[in-house]
């Protein structure tokens, strides 16, 4: 996410159901782009919201992704329900090591493990301008001293570190661990403050020489990756599914999905991934409005696809997202789905009124023809959006046909397929049109970026003209054509062979639909014309 008052990119963290409760109250940290981020967890927080400290979008993903490990580190602690191993003297210096490296470095010294939420009465624990040569030597020297007072904390050092104590080990991936360990870290860690006090108070004096003390390198066992992680399913997933025949664009599309549900789930432990997480998961979506055919063919269809080739492949037990579905909201047609007589006509005729020489003339030359082509074809609107010179061309004297083929672009049922065109649209001149371009028609670049960009600039052409539209501005061509082919006379079989549909039968497979057939069908298939006295009329001359 982005927000208007920064250019930085914002990541939001759903906390897991299963470990909500335990999390109130804490506060935890985070490294994010090298500097600590402490967040608080409050009684109605559901969400962590936090900034990436970056504007740039690939730098973004990474740390977002290395936040999502650290707070699943978190999540894996709180579910812990017994104390870990106790921690050794070398495990408690440690970790006062690495608290005491963050108040050595300035960058970090706002973000440290202990912030400016604890700061001691009468005393501030960093600079308020940037550069500790402005924090006189005093200053650090009477931070030093209250450490060491009770008084002045009104408990002693141990109880008031031990909050941040907690927060440590839940970095570490440790939940709990027994009182003896937790009064050892607490001491040890009132030593590294006390350290990186001293150290600070030499720098403001001036004296940079290094630390007289060093402390031993954290060695226990970090939290590691679980063993069959989610995002290993899906790579596993995709080598295969490419092979099949999917498409990039499906890897992209599944791949966003697979990310928001370990976002919302706060792991990617593939084994621990429950029916209960999957039905959290597309009610926090149904939530978020999105449309039920984004929550069913893609969040819980891309779940279904990976789990389902997981348990195929004995990689997981059962499938959590099988049968999961968000139910059909059925609603009161009170239409059909494609276009009326009126709206179809006043489509194709604000398509005549484009001026193609307009810039950028590849969506000029889209809005003037891609309406006539859809409503003389059936075919999807990105279909005819990647058309390309070579797919129009001249199979006898007067037919021309058009190709529509995968290695174009995208076509849903991975099926070339040749369409004869309606004699008016060669009449119109859209053939005259095809022959002085080179490439694609109506793109300015063979990418998904640019498809999808000129078949948006489509619908909102179809829409502008015609403000009350009900009917799908793109898909609705494939419903009136069907319906006008119909009334025609045509059969069906022609019908679907045209729009690329599957046969109605097993039978209906068998044999094909040529070109001839298909010609003879476009000689019944009516015209759309506008009459020249404003009115509008069907002809099927």
């Amino acid at each position: 996410m982005k927000r208007t008052e920064t250019t930085n990119q914002y990541h939001s963290h759903r906390i897991p159901a299963d470990v909500l409760e335990r999390a109130r109250g804490l506060t935890l940290s985070l490294t994010i782009g090298g500097q600590a981020v402490s967040l608080r967890i409050t009684d109605k927080t559901r969400i962590l919201q936090f900034s990436v400290r970056t504007a740039d979008r690939r730098e973004a993903k990474l740390r977002k992704a290395q936040a999502n490990v650290d707070l699943g580190r978190h999540w894996q602690a709180l579910r812990q329900d017994c104390d870990a191993p106790p921690l050794s003297p070398e495990e408690a210096f440690a970790l006062a090591g690495e608290l005491r490296d963050l108040w050595m470095d300035e960058r970090r010294i706002k973000t440290a493990a202990i912030d400016a939420e604890t700061t001691l009465p009468g005393t501030r624990w960093y600079p308020a301008e940037p550069g500790f040569e402005l924090t006189p030597p005093e200053a650090w020297e009477s931070v030093a001293e209250a450490l060491m007072r009770p008084n002045a904390l009104k408990q002693e050092p141990e109880e008031f570190i031990r909050p941040h104590a907690k927060r440590l080990l839940l970095k570490k991936g440790i939940g709990r661990i027994d009182e003896g360990s937790m009064a050892l870290l607490c001491r040890a860690l009132v030593i590294g403050l006390k350290d990186a006090f001293a150290l600070r108070m030499r720098h403001a004096r001036g004296d940079f020489s290094q630390p007289p003390q060093t402390f031993p390198k954290w060695e226990r066992g970090a939290a590691s990756e679980p063993a069959q992680g989610i995002r290993d399913l899906f790579d596993s997933w995709w080598k295969e599914a490419e092979k099949t025949g999917k498409t990039p664009a499906t890897c992209k599309t599944y791949r966003n999905s697979i990310e928001r549900f370990i976002d919302h789930l706060g792991h990617q432990d593939a084994q621990r991934v429950t029916p209960a997480d999957v039905v959290a998961f597309k009610d926090a979506r149904l939530a978020e409005g999105k449309s039920r055919s984004t929550i069913n063919a893609v969040d819980l269809g891309s779940l279904k696809s990976v789990f389902g080739w997981a348990v195929t492949n004995h990689k997981m037990a059962t499938n959590p997202a099988e049968g999961i579905k968000l139910q059909r909201n059925v609603r009161p047609s009170v239409r059909p789905k494609g276009f009326t007589a009126a709206e179809a006509k006043t489509i194709l005729g604000a398509s005549l009124a484009v001026d193609v020489t307009a810039a950028p003339r590849h969506l000029a030359l889209a809005r003037r023809w891609v309406p006539w082509l859809c409503a003389y074809t059936g075919a999807r609107v990105g279909e005819i959006t990647q058309l390309r010179r070579q797919d129009i061309t001249e199979v006898g004297k007067g037919v021309w046909t058009i190709t529509i083929a995968p290695e174009a672009g995208t076509v849903k049922t991975k099926q070339e397929r040749t369409v004869v065109l309606h004699e008016h649209l060669v009449e119109m001149g859209f053939t005259k049109l095809a022959e002085g371009r080179a490439g694609h028609v109506f793109l300015p670049a063979s990418t998904d970026t640019a498809r999808l960009t000129v078949n948006r600039q489509v619908a909102a052409f179809a829409r502008k003209a015609c403000p009350n539209l009900k009917a799908s501005p793109n898909h609705g061509w494939r419903h009136s054509f069907k319906t006008i082919g119909r009334q025609a006379g045509i059969a069906d079989s022609v019908l679907d062979a045209i729009c690329g549909h599957a046969p109605a039968s097993i039978g209906g497979g068998y044999g094909e639909v040529t070109l001839r057939t298909q010609a003879d069908a476009m000689a019944k298939f009516p015209r759309f014309e506008l009459a020249s006295d404003g009115g509008q009329r069907w002809s099927t001359a």
